[in-house]
């Protein structure tokens, strides 16, 4: 076999990369509370729940752009909460029925298998997505290392984000023991925490472990970008929730989702 290709081959089954492999999970925010599982309610306000889990997330001038949870099991068994943060444009106008996602950002680890360093350069342009009026940009990007390591499978398939490159200026990464962080001029302006919240390896088809992940930033960093960019903040919220009569069969899968324009209180 040519080496090049064992190289390749070496490289798709590491098993753990450094940075990575030193954040240590921790344990589901306290500052959540029970907002999540609020969610689930049949006659839910998400306008208000929204809110009210940012605004409890303002910590040290930082606050919540992004939100990847599983439900509490004492309330649904198979289910989660996603949260993303947008920047749309001053016209525009959410498309129905469309799902706004955190679109992904490759670094690339060949020469140093460390989570270390600044992800791949995107733009504005080439990640903007459209509405029917105007268009938005994502807060953050989902990080993907490569390699990543198979034994981070699980944060990966939750997903891993972090404040956009084309926010933060000389974005640069680096993973301290409880979190992964982004910095500017050697400046922390953001933070990416994760935890296992009563881990089980079952899981829906489609739907990931009882990972959790967040990111919050820097609230001047991130109003500052909106008047740059002449932009508004927006949140839109994904609640997935499986289902099945019986212990074994087929879920059944309700998803509900709904988009806002945040108002600072």
């Amino acid at each position: 076999m040519p080496q090049a290709n064992a190289e390749q081959y070496c490289l798709d089954i590491v098993h753990g990369i450094a940075g990575l492999f030193d954040v240590d999970p921790g344990v589901r925010p306290t500052w959540l509370s029970d907002i999540p599982e609020k969610f689930c309610s049949a006659d839910a306000d998400f306008s208000c729940l929204i809110q009210e889990l940012v605004e409890a997330s303002i910590i040290d001038s930082m606050m919540l752009v992004s939100l990847d949870t599983p439900i509490a099991l004492s309330v649904k068994k198979y289910g989660k909460l996603t949260l993303s943060a947008h920047l749309v444009s001053l016209d525009y106008k959410y498309p129905e029925g469309n799902v706004l996602y955190e679109k992904g950002a490759f670094m690339f680890l060949e020469d140093t298998l460390e989570l270390k360093g600044a992800t791949e350069e995107i733009s504005i342009n080439d990640i903007s997505s459209d509405g029917h009026v105007g268009n938005e940009i994502p807060v953050c990007s989902s990080l993907i290392p490569m390699p990543f390591g198979t034994w981070h499978g699980d944060y990966l398939s939750t997903g891993l984000t972090v404040a956009a490159p084309y926010l933060v200026p000389n974005h640069n990464i680096q993973c301290e023991s409880d979190s992964i962080d982004v910095l500017s001029d050697n400046h922390t302006v953001s933070k990416t925490y994760l935890w296992n919240d009563n881990w089980k390896p079952p899981h829906p088809k489609d739907g990931s472990t009882r990972c959790g992940c967040m990111t919050i930033i820097d609230q001047d960093i991130l109003y500052g970008v909106m008047d740059k960019l002449d932009r508004k903040l927006a949140y839109f919220a994904h609640l997935s929730i499986w289902n099945r009569e019986k212990d074994y069969g087929d879920y059944s899968k309700v998803d509900r989702t709904f988009y806002m324009l945040y108002c600072k209180e």
